[in-house]
Formats: structure tokens, C-alpha cells, sequence
């Protein structure tokens, strides 16, 4: 039986049932992975993912597999087998590979699990976050950002690819989050940016149709800062990049179906590697816009 054929049938309600978990009115359940007095652990049965949001806790997020994996302690092959027993299918094919072959053949293993999020419901959950760390209210104080005029949330822990960060919602043509970025709090020598895989969508959104002034800004932080000047807002548009390398096809598509835009302005860092991108980004730009007039601003030169 094929993994995608488990995911399609089998829910992450029937899971949770089978390990005596009932989850109340709002899909909130106590996490069974930590001790856990106040529910922490977000159904989400439209897509039959979880997230739990206690910094105490390793579990993340993710599908119904991984949270037999979890529940059962074993590897990812055993749980897939588990998820078929639910089902009532004999366990004895995996993605093509049947027990016996996959015990011969040590590089047999079941392919990836694509993982499917409600982002919308995590983000939200995250913004509550923010508002009860001392550390994430701390830094985005340190930055002048603040949660009156962003929308703004915090991740401890809960969502493993994103430890520590303040999080920003990246949303699609309709506005909804589909992606999120993590700028890390911690200055313990590590990455500072992150994004959850696969990333998609623009920060902090796609600019709006009659759009006749743009300001593109060399990262998600530079962005959010001109978002709350009012006079540049209510002047601009604002879409942040993703680094100096970070013109996606996402973004020139969203600027290519800007009709009315008249000006651009690159706001690039003051240093080498944002002049360079300078000179890329107009270029391409140029090339998208039919000639529109791009100027660059280096905000740190």
C-alpha cells in the first residue's frame, strides 16, 4: 500500500482514538509527549497534521505517521506498518517494498513523507506566543518592532525548524499564510534566518494591484521596519526580498502583474554583497518591468 494511499485514509482522529486521545471542541488535546496540565496539542484534521506549542516539549510538528513514530517509538517503517494495521490492510507492502525485501536491502527505505501545515492556525497560535516571552518582547523592542503594527510571533520551541525565532507570516495571492520565516533571538554564533520547507509566499503579502510605488527591501526585517513608518507606507508598497540572492520566481511573477508601477526602489544593505545585489536586482527588475525607473538606497552606507 502506497504511503500517500495511508495519509488519504487513514485520519489523525482515528490515530489519536486508537492511543485514547480525545481532543475538545477547539481539536486541543493534552500533549501525550510531555507532561502536559494546560492542552498544548493542535489538531489540525483538514490536512490530519499536529503542532504542539509547549516549549517543553520535542514533539514539533507533524502527520499522522510521525505521530505513530513518536507514540511507538520506533522508526519511520515500523509506523508506516502500524498506520496499515489501522487501516485493517495486511502489513506487508511499503511504497512497493515488502517486509522481507526491505530487510534484505538495507537501502531500501520508505520514501519521504511530504508534510502538509494549516499555517494559518500555527501562526496564530504563535502570535499568542509572543505576548508571554520576556525574550521574543525583548528583541523585537531592540529592533522597534512591535506587535501593534506587525503581525508578529514566537516560536520557542514547538516548531522544531524554527527554535527560537520571531516569526513572520509569508502569505500567497489571497492572503493566506502558506509559509513562515524565522529570524532567530539567540547569539550563539549559529544561522540567523530560517524558513519552513518549501518555502512560498511573500512578506508581507502581494502588493496590491494599482500599485504605482515599490520599495524592495533586502530582507524580511528591513521590511517590516519601513512598514511602520507611516509616511513611507502610505506612499508605498513594501515586499521584502530574501537575502541578496532572494529575487524568486514568486517575486517576479507578483511584480510583473503590477500594471500601474511608475517607481521602484531597491533598499539594500550598505555593504559589498547588498551593492552587488543592487546592480543584479535592477537588471532583472528592468527586464520585468519594461524599463519602469528603479533608484537603489543603501540604508546603511
Amino acid at each position: 500500500m502506497e504511503i500517500q494511499e495511508i495519509k488519504q485514509q487513514l485520519t489523525i482522529q482515528t490515530v489519536l482514538h486508537h492511543y485514547g486521545i480525545t481532543p475538545d471542541k477547539n481539536n486541543m488535546a493534552q500533549c501525550p509527549f510531555h507532561n502536559d496540565k494546560t492542552p498544548s496539542f493542535q489538531i489540525y484534521p483538514k490536512s490530519n497534521t499536529y503542532c504542539c506549542f509547549s516549549s517543553n516539549c520535542s514533539a514539533g510538528t507533524g502527520d499522522q505517521i510521525q505521530f505513530i513514530e513518536l507514540q511507538e517509538k520506533h522508526g519511520k517503517h515500523q509506523a508506516i506498518l502500524k498506520a496499515q494495521e489501522l487501516l485493517g490492510v495486511q502489513p506487508e507492502n511499503t511504497n512497493g517494498i515488502d517486509k522481507g525485501e526491505s530487510q534484505k536491502t538495507s537501502s531500501a527505505k520508505p520514501k519521504p513523507i511530504e508534510q502538509e501545515h494549516d499555517y494559518e492556525q500555527i501562526f496564530t497560535k504563535l502570535q499568542q506566543n509572543i505576548r508571554k516571552s520576556p525574550d521574543a518582547k525583548q528583541y523585537i523592542k531592540k529592533r522597534n518592532l512591535t506587535t501593534d503594527s506587525l503581525e508578529l510571533g514566537y516560536n520557542a520551541s514547538g516548531y522544531r525548524d524554527l527554535r527560537n525565532c520571531i516569526i513572520f507570516p509569508l502569505k500567497d495571492k489571497h492572503n493566506k499564510v502558506v509559509s513562515m520565516y524565522g529570524r532567530s533571538i539567540t547569539n550563539n554564533g549559529t544561522a540567523k534566518h530560517y524558513y519552513t520547507k518549501n518555502r512560498k509566499g511573500l512578506y508581507p503579502g502581494y502588493p496590491k494591484p494599482d500599485t504605482r510605488k515599490l520599495i524592495l527591501t533586502e530582507s524580511i526585517i528591513d521590511a517590516a521596519t519601513l512598514l511602520q513608518e507611516e509616511s513611507i507606507s502610505q506612499e508605498y508598497e513594501v515586499l521584502a526580498l530574501y537575502g541578496t540572492n532572494g529575487l524568486t520566481p514568486e517575486h517576479k511573477g507578483a511584480i510583473r502583474n503590477l500594471k500601474h508601477l511608475k517607481e521602484i526602489v531597491l533598499w539594500m544593505d550598505g555593504d559589498r554583497a547588498g551593492e552587488k545585489a543592487a546592480e543584479k536586482y535592477r537588471e532583472s527588475i528592468t527586464q520585468l518591468t519594461c524599463g519602469e525607473q528603479s533608484r537603489t538606497i543603501n540604508p546603511k552606507s
